[in-house]
């Protein structure tokens, strides 16, 4: 079956809807110790960009994985996908006035806790 362009959404009780999130996956990360890092979906350390996700990935106990949705949000509430570009390309010594602008959130939808998952990254 092809999909067709409509223009309204279907309702009725066995229909659900969530919003679209225009972020980025990440993987926040409370290793042994004092260790926290925020993780891409590719491995790539996200920490330096989101130094307000980090911080809140202290108060998780060792060995926690936490994955989800990294945002940030536009003065409306909604998702702003630019904002999160432009995140990345911000000179670190200016990350953390950015941030505490504009903080971004890790939206998680799964939680785990492990013990040596990522040990080797």
């Amino acid at each position: 079956m092809l999909a067709q362009l409509e223009r309204t959404l279907p309702r009725g009780e066995h229909w659900r809807y969530e919003p679209k999130l225009d972020g980025f996956r990440g993987l926040l990360w409370h290793g042994d110790g004092a260790m926290v890092q925020l993780l891409s979906r590719n491995v790539k350390d996200l920490s330096a960009w989101f130094p307000e996700v980090v911080q809140a990935g202290n108060a998780l106990p060792s060995n926690t994985l936490l994955d989800g949705e990294i945002v940030i949000a536009d003065d409306g509430g909604c998702s702003d996908f630019g904002a999160l570009q432009a995140r990345l390309g911000t000179a670190r010594r200016d990350v953390a006035r950015v941030a505490s602008q504009r903080p971004a959130v890790l939206l998680c939808c799964c939680a785990s806790t492990c013990s040596r998952l990522l040990a080797t990254i």
